[in-house]
């Protein structure tokens, strides 16, 4: 029902009923790319808490996506062990310390491999 609301809603160019919507489904997915795309931007800043609240990686990713925050983007990655793309993120936005943090810990993960 509120799915079929939200829809007729935005087609109708009402931005208010949507986000009600969105809230009331949980549909935090939805609800983190529609104060992307409608401006928001305080709101998606709060969508980014939210998501460390709640640990859900992908969230997490996609609002630090959205709020174009690279260090967050990098500790996500981190944080689900995709230290090669952490590292490539991290020197793409000139991060420094992350950087070699992230060196650090790509030495002890091959250490402990060799074992």
């Amino acid at each position: 029902m509120f799915v079929k609301l939200a829809q007729t809603a935005l087609a109708l160019g009402n931005l208010e009923i949507p986000e009600k919507c969105y809230q009331a489904n949980k549909e935090l997915e939805k609800l983190n790319f529609f104060y992307a795309a409608t401006g928001a931007t305080e709101k998606l800043q709060k969508m980014g808490q939210l998501a460390e609240r709640l640990e859900d990686p992908m969230l997490k990713y996609n609002s630090s996506l959205l709020n174009s925050d690279a260090s967050a983007r990098v500790r996500c990655l981190v944080d689900a062990g995709q230290l090669a793309l952490a590292y490539l993120t991290a020197r793409t936005h000139n991060l420094t310390e992350m950087v070699e943090f992230i060196e650090q810990e790509m030495q002890d993960s091959t250490e402990i491999d060799a074992i």
